[in-house]
């Protein structure tokens, strides 16, 4: 992921190499990372989850074959991983009590509405998911996409993506 800072504001460019044969067939069997990262964005989005702007999605072509994919999103202001936000050795001020069950509720809400809309993220944890901390408001984002698929969520699945974050 390069970091991209343009008078109009920052960008992430998300670099997707194509690498080895098994990647090649994947890339051309089926849409390619940044293409499939673009559309789980969207389904996040319509299930009313917060995540980063997608401002444009592209890839290399050999004539009708994908190579490399970009995934280029709008930098979300003020925020940081969570899991750098919280903890020992955390990079904010102590969480108040308040902003901590704030953030418990908050992070219950994301996770039940991933449950809900049938939505697996299979790298779900506290990386991949953005905070921003006004005193006491806290406000998530999901981010890092491309591992999420639509899935009947069992109770196994269910646990899976709570054991993960």
């Amino acid at each position: 992921v390069y970091r991209v800072t343009l008078r109009s504001g920052v960008y992430y460019v998300k670099h997707y190499k194509l690498a080895g044969r098994r990647a090649w067939l994947q890339n051309n069997l089926r849409p390619c990372r940044a293409y499939r990262e673009a559309a789980a964005n969207a389904r996040v989005r319509e299930a009313g989850i917060p995540t980063a702007e997608v401002v444009a999605v592209g890839r290399v072509a050999t004539g009708p074959f994908s190579r490399d994919s970009f995934f280029v999103t709008r930098e979300i202001v003020g925020v940081g991983p969570l899991d750098e936000s919280i903890g020992e050795g955390g990079t904010s001020a102590p969480w108040p009590p308040r902003a901590r069950h704030g953030l418990a509720v908050r992070l219950g809400a994301l996770t039940a509405n991933l449950h809900r809309h049938g939505l697996f993220h299979a790298d779900y944890h506290a990386g991949n998911v953005l905070v921003r901390r006004d005193g006491e408001d806290v406000r998530l984002w999901l981010i890092d996409l491309h591992p999420l698929r639509a899935a009947r969520m069992t109770t196994r699945r269910r646990y899976a993506m709570l054991g993960m974050l």
